[in-house]
């Protein structure tokens, strides 16, 4: 039991710290795309984008070295419940859009594959927040766990962005 809420932690910080890499390295891409979600009014744009940015931070981090991580993922589920419910809404509209969930990209987000993979990653937090312990132990050290998550993030995000560069699909977005 200690080994799946253990693997469950360090996938969803993994998760989260891709993410929050990608959209630090693109982040007038990721304020665009919460433009085309429209749900957000303009002016409150920017602070919504910082705001998710330091979140997914904060969720990478406090769920790989908090001993006790119930918190975090509350946050983790309250805040994929968030964003599962903006891709519901496009859906719903007919919106395509790009989410921007793992970085800068010129493909349309294919709705119902995106709204799966954050209600798997909801349930995993559910998982967890509904067993009576969650008191995690890992085997090795926290800080070696988390550098290493930290290079493989950052090794994904240069080799989808080297990718993409060869393609010439590589835009920046300029946000007024």
């Amino acid at each position: 039991m200690e080994n799946i809420l253990a693997l469950i932690t360090v996938l969803l910080s993994f998760v989260f710290l891709i993410s929050f890499c990608a959209k630090a390295f693109a982040f007038f891409s990721f304020i665009d795309s919460i433009t085309q979600f429209g749900i957000v009014p303009k002016r409150y744009v920017r602070a919504v984008a910082w705001c998710v940015l330091i979140a997914e931070a904060v969720l990478a981090v406090g769920l790989l070295f908090s001993s006790s991580p119930r918190y975090f993922f509350m946050m983790a589920g309250l805040m994929l419940f968030a964003l599962t419910g903006a891709l519901g809404h496009a859906y719903v509209n007919k919106n395509s859009v790009h989410c921007s969930c793992f970085g800068e990209s010129n493909e349309k987000t294919h709705l119902p594959f995106a709204i799966l993979r954050n209600m798997i990653l909801i349930t995993l937090c559910l998982y967890v927040l509904l067993m009576d312990q969650v008191q995690i132990h890992f085997e090795f050290e926290r800080m070696h766990l988390f550098l290493v998550l930290v290079e493989c993030s950052l090794i994904i995000h240069f080799f989808l962005l080297f990718r993409r560069m060869r393609k010439g699909s590589y835009e920046r977005f300029d946000i007024e």
